[in-house]
């Protein structure tokens, strides 16, 4: 799913990178809320397509476990 705001470029990267990286990260130390310890996250940034030049959006998709 598509998160819906648009971010500058350094904003929606390091957003991208915390979600991938928070299943690696104490639970108590999360920068993202609202994601449990047993999840994990897929996240991307890209340019808006319909957005002004120079905003981005970050999609994100919950991994299923196993």
């Amino acid at each position: 799913m598509r998160v819906d705001r648009l971010y500058t470029r350094a904003t929606a990267s390091q957003i991208a990178s915390d979600i991938a990286c928070a299943h690696r990260r104490d639970p108590a130390l999360h920068r993202v809320r609202g994601m449990f310890a047993a999840e994990q996250w897929e996240a991307i940034w890209a340019p808006a397509e319909n957005g002004p030049p120079g905003d981005h959006v970050v999609w994100v998709r919950l991994v299923p476990l196993r």
